[in-house]
């Protein structure tokens, strides 16, 4: 049995005739939810225009009030989740709260689609140069895409507001903050990272962080203390910089 959560025909029309250009024909059948060629179908706010017909087979739309953050990019706090997920290929949109995109640029507003039901950030990908008209937010796939769940992003205004470190650890060996770890650290696979004492020396540096620093030199703890650390996330991105305090 085919369960999906739908508007009506005339709200989907409504709603989603200017981006589109697009009239709904579709018909429910033992097989599940035919979306014909061409034509649009809209659920929870998410519309889609399939190239080819879709059959949409034990499905359920839902939308809920998630947000997904990465480097350089939040979403609208707006989540679509697909029960199954769908081979699709076509125009996709999206229905934004119009108190939310006020808060935004629009013209910076981009479709997301999650790689796979994982929540981890890196697992979305950005779909540029998606067009915004008003509050709907859409784009086309010209190659077939596996849907899992779609949002609509916007650039951040400061990119390290998700980027945070510790600014004390206490390497003492008993498994509790060994380590200065900064939180997403692995979203930045291009990093490289320096720590220097108060006469400037460097007493670390890595490619690559991974939050394992146990705030040795060479091999040796170094003295309690206040140390500098410059963090580059990427070539693309001014360094982050600040303070860390070892405490023995």
């Amino acid at each position: 049995m085919c369960r999906i959560k739908f508007l009506s025909l005339a709200s989907v029309i409504s709603l989603f005739i200017y981006p589109f250009g697009a009239s709904a024909q579709v018909s429910v059948g033992n097989d599940g939810l035919m979306i014909s060629q061409g034509s649009l179908f809209s659920a929870e706010g998410l519309g889609m225009v399939p190239q080819e017909n879709l059959l949409l087979v034990n499905n359920e739309i839902v939308s809920k009030a998630e947000s997904v953050t990465w480097p350089q990019y939040r979403s609208i706090n707006k989540l679509v989740y697909l029960k199954s997920p769908v081979s699709f290929s076509g125009t996709l949109g999206l229905i934004v709260a119009p108190e939310i995109l006020n808060a935004n640029d629009g013209l910076q507003l981009n479709i997301a689609l999650a790689n796979s039901n994982n929540n981890a950030s890196r697992d979305f990908s950005i779909l540029s140069n998606s067009s915004v008209a008003g509050n709907y937010v859409s784009n086309t796939i010209l190659t077939k895409y596996t849907l899992n769940r779609v949002t609509a992003v916007a650039r951040a205004s400061n990119p390290y507001a998700m980027v945070e470190s510790e600014n004390f650890f206490t390497p003492n060996g008993d498994g509790i903050n060994d380590t200065w770890v900064v939180q997403d650290i692995q979203l930045y696979p291009n990093n490289y990272l320096q720590i220097f004492d108060r006469a400037g020396r460097i007493v670390y540096e890595k490619a690559n962080y991974d939050n394992s620093w146990e705030g040795n030199f060479m091999g040796t703890p170094l003295s309690s203390g206040t140390y500098y650390y410059i963090l580059k996330l990427s070539k693309d991105m001014a360094a982050k910089k600040g303070f860390i305090t070892i405490v023995r």
